[in-house]
């Protein structure tokens, strides 16, 4: 009996001993680039980090190895760690800057830089990228020759530069730097102006210009358009061309869909027209342009929003619909009258909801006591607060917060963003929404001491803000009527 016992043990240590063998050899005959792969997958990052670095430094040439800086990179982001981001993605440049008589990193070294720009924003770095973006455009100017792919990868580069110098503000910089990349672009095509690639290129850095510097956005796109419609009226399915001048009315009809109604329903009338043209002269066309037929519904519908919008102001609010309120006692809807009231539309999930909290303070520290009352409105989207994090979060347990736990989350949630207004959360049925127009968040209605609509403004940023800061200052000086 003993003996038997023991030799099954023995059997069983050198089966298992010789699976695990293996398996170690299965793992040792896999490439590296796949080992590293698959434990990215698994999410582990820091070993799978150690191993790449390992690899890379046994064979520093190895083109797939080190495009997996970039799915690292991406991982650690989504984990929160910019810091590591940022370091995969800085790596991957340098590998990229010692490639470049190789057309496909040229074309993927602006996608890299515009990835590490965003890791290093948020990895308190971004001082550091404006000597990273004047580096890669050096490296790539000494490549340049002719127009080539080099050349657009300069472009593409330039716009990511604007875009920060427009961050910090400096719109002096801004309009420099763009304006020397459009006459660059203007100046090939006047030396080639039968050349379908330029002219496509051209059009995208005057849609670049057009996106960066509102000034002078409407002579950019009579520009695009002198470009390209002679080419179009002879070949309306150019693909290359019709695309880069497609993208350029629908940008000019967003920038304009909110200020403007009459020009940007013109722009995409004639971006219509283009499409249709191109869909007649080749079916074929459906599926190049249906991301561009996308987008035109989008701004189109954005239009018809901002009409609606148009219509309420000067007349009188709809009724506040309250479910319950949070961050404060209940307010009557009799207490609001002879008072301004701005009505602050928001979710918690938003990002840009959340970038206009520091004016809602400002201007109910500077105009509560003088009649004002901001609300903000808000509809049940069953998150929870992490006290040890200081954030919400969606709930992953696909149970529904009770009126007691949103209520209560929702007062940890302002509380720490040092809101001190209240907020309601609207009845799921409630057409409230509809009734003041809301399509996009955030969205802000200011209504004066006689409950008449006196303004709406969609979307965070500095322009809308003066404009509302603006209007309160005016209102809270007047009396009721």
């Amino acid at each position: 009996m003993k003996r038997s016992l023991l030799c099954s043990l023995a059997l069983s240590l050198v089966f298992a001993t010789s699976g695990f063998g293996q398996e170690d050899d299965a793992a040792a005959d896999k490439p590296a680039s796949t080992v590293i792969d698959q434990m990215i997958k698994d999410g582990e990052l820091a070993p799978a980090r150690k191993k790449l670095e390992e690899a890379i430094a046994a064979n520093e040439d190895d083109s797939k190895l080190q495009s997996l800086r970039r799915t690292l990179g991406l991982q650690f982001a989504q984990k929160g760690d910019f810091k590591s981001a940022a370091e995969q993605n800085e790596k991957l440049l340098d590998f990229q800057l010692q490639k470049l008589d190789d057309e496909a990193v040229v074309r993927q070294i602006g996608s890299t830089t515009m990835m590490l720009n965003s890791m290093m924003m948020r990895a308190d770095r971004k001082d550091e990228m404006i000597g990273i973006y004047d580096r890669v455009i050096a490296a790539l100017e000494a490549k340049e020759d002719g127009f080539s792919p080099v050349t657009e990868a300069i472009a593409q580069l330039i716009q990511g530069k604007a875009g920060l110098l427009r961050n910090n503000e400096d719109m002096e910089g801004v309009k420099t730097l763009i304006n020397q990349s459009v006459e660059k672009a203007l100046a090939l095509l006047a030396t080639k102006p039968d050349d379908k690639d330029i002219a496509a290129f051209a059009i995208s850095t005057l849609t670049g210009r057009m996106t960066l510097v509102s000034d002078g956005a409407a002579d950019d796109l009579s520009k695009i358009e002198s470009i390209a419609v002679p080419i179009l009226s002879e070949n309306p399915a150019d693909d290359k061309v019709l695309l880069s001048c497609l993208s350029a009315m629908i940008t000019s009809a967003s920038i304009n869909a909110r200020s403007d109604t009459d020009v940007a329903e013109a722009t995409s009338a004639k971006a219509r027209g283009l499409i249709d043209a191109a869909l007649e002269a080749d079916v074929k066309m459906e599926n190049v342009i249906k991301s561009m037929q996308q987008r035109l519904v989008s701004v189109e519908r954005t239009i018809k929003s901002t009409k609606r919008l148009a219509e309420l102001v000067g007349k009188p609010a709809p009724a506040i619909d309250a479910e319950y309120w949070v961050n404060g006692e209940q307010i009557a809807l009799d207490d609001l009258k002879g008072k301004v009231v701005l009505l602050d539309f928001w979710a918690i999930w938003c990002g840009p909801c959340i970038a206009t909290f520091p004016h809602l303070r400002e201007w109910n520290e500077e105009f509560a006591s003088e009649g004002l009352q901001i609300i903000g409105v808000t509809r049940k989207y069953d998150y929870s607060w992490n006290d040890e994090a200081g954030r919400a979060s969606k709930r992953t347990d696909e149970v529904e917060n009770t009126p007691d736990e949103e209520k209560a989350m929702l007062e940890k949630f302002m509380a720490h963003h040092e809101l001190k207004h209240p907020t309601i959360i609207t009845p799921a049925e409630s057409t409230m929404n509809t009734e003041f127009g809301v399509s996009g968040i955030p969205h802000a209605v200011v209504i004066d001491r006689d409950g008449i609509i006196r303004m709406i403004k969609v979307g965070s940023g500095d322009e809308n803000a003066n404009a509302i800061h603006e209007l309160l200052k005016k209102l809270v000086a007047e009396k009721a009527h």
